[in-house]
């Protein structure tokens, strides 16, 4: 698939690319490579012009009814976060639960086991004590935490990832990857498809500590 944007902008040249079962894939590129644009095309934010998407549980996304399937079990932490920010962490996270109940139904408060669902993916984050503050008070690696719970919410098939640490500090930035061990080891939904987008000078040091640490959890979740 490719994409070209209004004035002839080529965005995204055409690209092959599959995802199996299991898989983490890292896509690694300098500013402007079509990283970004890559992920949003796999669930239409960005509609390809060029090519398909053909989902492994629903087909080629071709109407409205199949894509709203395919965006309720592929998840997606943005680069900036796109929380509502005058909404609690706990309201954020609920939001990935959207997806699984009809307009009407939504506009009532979520089921209890949403709500419990959504408590255990911010204590997965180590967020449990924000749950009740407002996003706009929380730091920006809170911020994208509450992101990754989202996502988490969503129990997802696929998790699309666009540079899910780029706000966090070195420290945290060593312990993603045992976040990774948390998440796929609790998810009620084995099936982890992680497709990151880092251009974080210190990960893309292959030879760097935390690129080390990374790599060397995501072999061990891969043979566990």
């Amino acid at each position: 698939m490719g994409v070209t944007y209004p004035g002839n902008v080529l965005a995204l040249k055409p690209t092959n690319v599959h995802f199996h079962k299991g898989e983490f894939t890292v896509l690694l590129g300098l500013s402007g490579a079509g990283k970004s644009t890559l992920l949003r095309s796999l669930n239409h934010l960005v509609k390809p012009t060029t090519g398909k998407v053909v989902s492994g549980e629903f087909g080629e996304l071709t109407n409205r009814r199949i894509l709203r399937q395919h965006r309720s079990r592929t998840a997606m932490v943005f680069q900036h976060h796109q929380l509502i920010e005058r909404y609690t962490a706990l309201q954020n996270v609920l939001t990935g639960r959207l997806a699984y109940h009809g307009t009407w139904r939504s506009l009532l408060p979520l089921p209890r086991q949403d709500l419990e669902l959504a408590l255990q993916c911010l204590d997965r984050v180590g967020l449990a004590d924000k749950a009740l503050s407002r996003v706009d008070q929380l730091s920006g690696g809170q911020q994208q935490r509450v992101g990754i719970a989202r996502a988490l919410v969503q129990q997802p098939s696929m998790i699309l990832a666009d540079e899910p640490v780029a706000s966090w500090i070195r420290p945290l930035l060593k312990r993603y990857s045992a976040y990774c061990a948390i998440f796929v080891r609790k998810m009620e939904s084995p099936r982890l498809f992680p497709c990151t987008n880092w251009n974080t000078p210190s990960v893309l040091q292959t030879g760097s500590s935390a690129f080390r640490t990374l790599i060397s959890f995501l072999t061990m979740l891969l043979k566990t």
